[in-house]
């Protein structure tokens, strides 16, 4: 039998270090770290998508998920409303993208479609996502790798720091909910995942279906001046109904006028 010395011990316990640090500990890269603000106009009723690469410290649970967005990308024109063309989207694969980032996991949310008339964002780097191009727009505090793999449950408040102004010109119907608290949340997108045919013309139908909680209700009104969706605290609030579609949270501190 062979003996073990002390410079064998050092080695394998330092091969056990590097290989566990490798294990708990993914770099992704900071695309965020040189921005710019950027506007999106006309974008109601296009077609988007997200992708979201985790990394970050699991031991410390110091996530990060870099999001990135397509809007305004991959040969979207006022006439074809679509970033996220779904021969593209059919090509995306999470375990490479995972294996391109060095990263614990990454997901995709969408396609969706916004309700929104204009978005004024942080840009970062845009990535090429096997075809599709998305820009990064945001990073995620997050204390689980795999937070996106199981949603959330739906009428749960999610609170996102982000520096960012969403508007919605006078004029265009919006698409509201009423928790029991009298907080009203405002849809800025809505989902493709569940029913690929969504539009803006079977909405109100989709609203009347919903499952709301008790105490909620949702309605539909014409907006009769703009709305700019903007936290003051730097720090938004976001729920999704049960058809995956997402709201914002509107009132004082969150826009500029009380629905």
């Amino acid at each position: 039998m062979k003996k073990v010395t002390f410079v064998t011990i050092i080695v394998v316990s330092l091969l056990g270090i590097f290989f566990g640090y490798h294990k708990f500990i993914k770099h992704i890269p900071q695309d965020g770290e040189h921005t710019k603000f950027s506007r999106a106009d006309n974008i109601l009723d296009s077609r988007y998508l997200e992708v979201l690469v985790v990394g970050g410290d699991a031991i410390t649970k110091k996530l990060i998920a870099n999001c990135y967005n397509t809007t305004l990308l991959n040969g979207e024109t006022n006439e074809n409303r679509d970033s996220a063309p779904q021969k593209l989207v059919d090509q995306l694969n999470t375990d490479e993208i995972t294996a391109q980032f060095g990263a614990f996991s990454s997901f995709i949310n969408g396609p969706r479609v916004w309700c929104l008339d204009w978005t004024e964002v942080q840009v970062g780097k845009v990535r090429d996502f096997n075809g599709l191009k998305a820009k990064w727009v945001a990073a995620l505090e997050l204390d689980n790798p795999n937070k996106f793999s199981k949603s959330k449950p739906p009428y749960q408040v999610s609170s996102i720091e982000r520096k960012t102004s969403f508007g919605i010109n006078k004029g265009t119907d919006v698409f509201l909910l009423e928790d029991p608290r009298g907080t009203v949340w405002l849809m800025k997108s809505y989902s493709l995942k569940l029913d690929p045919t969504m539009s803006r013309d079977k909405l109100p139908a989709l609203m009347a279906s919903l499952n709301l909680p008790d105490g909620w209700s949702y309605r539909i009104v014409t907006l009769k001046k703009d709305i700019v969706l903007k936290p003051l605290s730097g720090v938004a609030q976001i729920i999704a109904d049960d058809k995956d579609n997402v709201y914002d949270r509107t009132g004082i501190g969150y826009s500029n006028y009380n629905l």
